[in-house]
């Protein structure tokens, strides 16, 4: 979960993105299972930036990812080949309850997938997996908010979040550090 920043950090340079990525998985998870994770994670919010094709993203993902973990590309594999309507949750099981992270990847990516435009509607998908919904849910409103951007998000939700004006300026901060690396000057206003 800890790297959908770094997608945004790191946006535009993949090189570092999955070097940061990698790293800031070793901290606390040392499989490459985990370590492929964290790279898919800031990969995806850093493709989903870019407004990229979700149906494009769980290939893009493999091409990127794929290789460090074999047990990770069989769940994204798995993920692709699950159907986009109906009702999620029974397809969701076939992935697992996200405890490890290829599942929990591979599942936030496939709710992702299944609802690219609604950002509401990815979340609760996430949210009410069996098994550990709150990493999944995370990890697909990461993808999906920086797909879709601020404007996508519940305002209801906005304002139950615990120190939410603190998380706010943490984003712009992530966002002006951004334009500074690649030196864009700043525009003014909302760019959500």
């Amino acid at each position: 979960m800890r790297t959908a920043p770094v997608g945004l950090y790191y946006h535009g340079n993949d090189d570092q993105l999955r070097d940061v990525a990698r790293d800031s998985s070793r901290i606390t998870h040392g499989h490459t299972c985990a370590l492929a994770g964290g790279i898919a994670t800031a990969f995806l919010v850093s493709r989903a930036l870019d407004r990229e094709d979700p149906s494009r993203m769980p290939a893009q993902l493999l091409e990127f990812a794929g290789g460090l973990c074999t047990e990770f590309d069989e769940r994204i594999r798995q993920m692709q080949s699950l159907p986009l309507t109906g009702d999620p949750l029974p397809h969701c099981r076939t992935l697992g309850q996200g405890w490890v992270a290829e599942e929990a990847v591979a599942l936030a990516l496939y709710c992702f997938v299944r609802t690219p435009e609604d950002y509401r509607a990815t979340v609760v998908a996430g949210a009410n997996i069996e098994g550990d919904s709150d990493s999944v849910a995370c990890i697909a409103g990461a993808i999906s908010g920086a797909y879709n951007g601020e404007r996508s998000l519940p305002p209801d939700w906005i304002r139950r979040i615990e120190d939410s004006d603190y998380l706010g300026q943490v984003a712009e901060l992530l966002h002006a550090g951004w334009r500074q690396r690649h030196q864009i000057p700043s525009l003014g206003g909302d760019q959500s």
